[in-house]
């Protein structure tokens, strides 16, 4: 006949550790029920919890997205921002051409006004936003240069080409208004060409960086400053300001003022169309965020599916554990007192 000896020992390792497993299943209970989710996905779930994982992800990229999207609208934002600060400034610059500037006495006055907006154009082209340059496009650093630098002497360097003498010359008075128009139509308008206008006013690049605003569709998120809306506002400003209006006759300031006035027109034309453009994107973004809302809202309501628990359930679970761990501590506590002396 066999016999078994199971030791006090033996009994009281096996009930610590049942207790161990107990306080185990009872802390992830307890943790489900505050969180409303599976602890353990993987061991509850097996090979589903492959789908969880795939879930967790496209909600992940969605929402990468989704913020993407906030950052590239508020940049927009500040496009058609500064697009309107440029549409105002060549409003009033042309009522004032419009409104009286053909004379002589004015001239300094109009001199003084187109300086000072040519300054706001380019400090507008070159505003920032999230620290960097707006308008620069992929290039580097501001987007247009100052006018004092090298778009000034380019200036001064086709009118003293064309004419023998620097804008502002007594002998300027001279320029008869077909002459003064022939230059305006071709060596000052081949300073604002793309031969010219990169190296002598701009810094930009043709292309704005791309915003992914869906999984499917990218958009350019800005503007730049080689637009011909803003080559054609610098040029009318220029006209004025840069080419020595006192210095003429009547006639022929007259000849630049309603040249400028006019470029003044199409730029304001096309900034129009800028304008509607950058809502346009606004307006796709609007719609890509909605879209990717709303397949996060599904994403998330399967994912609710797989990790969510029932409350009632949960409850239930964590009585009858605390009642296991309840008699497990009484029975480790007997197996505690027992002693062979006791029988003695």
């Amino acid at each position: 006949m066999t016999q078994m000896i199971i030791s006090n020992a033996t009994l009281n390792a096996t009930s610590r550790a049942s207790i161990a497993r107990l306080q185990g299943e009872l802390a992830k209970a307890q943790e489900e029920l505050s969180s409303g989710r599976r602890a353990d996905i993987g061991r509850d779930l097996g090979s589903r919890s492959i789908a969880v994982a795939q879930l967790r992800g496209r909600i992940g990229e969605s929402q990468a997205i989704l913020d993407a999207n906030s950052v590239a609208s508020a940049r927009l934002e500040a496009t058609k921002a500064s697009l309107g600060s440029l549409t105002n400034l060549a409003q009033s610059m042309q009522q004032k051409l419009l409104g009286g500037g053909a004379g002589i006495v004015d001239a300094g006055t109009l001199i003084e006004e187109a300086r000072a907006a040519v300054d706001q154009t380019i400090s507008i082209a070159n505003s920032t936003f999230d620290g960097a340059y707006l308008f620069v496009g992929l290039g580097v650093g501001k987007a247009l240069n100052e006018f004092a630098g090298g778009p000034a002497t380019a200036v001064n360097s086709a009118f003293q080409a064309k004419f023998g003498a620097i804008p502002g010359d007594a002998a300027n008075a001279a320029i008869s208004p077909d002459q003064i128009q022939s230059f305006l139509d071709t060596e000052f308008s081949g300073l604002f060409d793309d031969a010219n206008w990169t190296p002598v006013w701009s810094n930009a690049s043709d292309a704005s960086p791309e915003a992914r605003i869906s999984e499917t569709i990218s958009i350019e998120n800005s503007t730049t400053a080689n637009q011909q809306a803003i080559r054609d506002l610098l040029g009318a400003l220029t006209m004025v300001a840069g080419l020595g209006l006192q210095s003429f006759d009547a006639r022929t300031a007259q000849t630049v003022v309603a040249s400028a006035a006019t470029r003044l027109g199409g730029a304001l034309a096309e900034l129009a169309t800028l304008q509607a453009e950058t809502g346009v994107k606004q307006n796709m973004i609007d719609e890509a965020s909605n879209e990717l809302t709303a397949r996060q809202t599904a994403f998330k309501g399967r994912l609710d599916e797989f990790e969510s628990v029932d409350p009632v359930d949960v409850s239930m679970r964590i009585s009858a554990l605390s009642a296991q761990l309840q008699a497990s501590y009484q029975v480790t506590s007997k197996l505690a007192q027992l002693s062979l002396v006791n029988f003695i």
